[in-house]
């Protein structure tokens, strides 16, 4: 993902999903998109962790980053999104326990 992307500041979907050639790690900077509501990166080849800065946009409501290669665990910073209602993680290599989300009370789907 190009990091000019993180310096579009009023940015509120990013839909990038089914690409197979998007690779890499989720960069540190998705935290800078403070209005970003709608990111799907489902089916395509993430690795890495999920960056704990994924969730400081208080904004974001929907997460569908499934069939990817991601590790790891769920930081604790998910519950800082507050305003999500739907997560899909399946088809990656995460490992760990799932953080409590009880703050997430608009959470539909995980």
């Amino acid at each position: 993902m190009p990091n000019e992307l993180f310096a579009l500041d009023q940015l509120t979907t990013i839909t990038m999903d089914g690409n197979k050639n998007i690779n890499g790690s989720i960069p540190t900077l998705v935290g800078h998109l403070k209005h970003l509501k709608y990111l799907d990166l489902d089916d395509n080849a993430l690795d890495g962790t999920l960056p704990g800065e994924l969730f400081t946009s208080t904004s974001l409501m929907v997460l569908d980053l499934d069939s990817n290669k991601l590790q790891g665990s769920i930081p604790s910073e998910i519950n800082f999104a507050e305003k999500l209602t739907f997560i899909q993680l399946y088809g990656n290599e995460l490992t760990g326990a799932i953080p409590d989300l009880s703050s997430l009370k608009g959470l539909s789907e995980f």
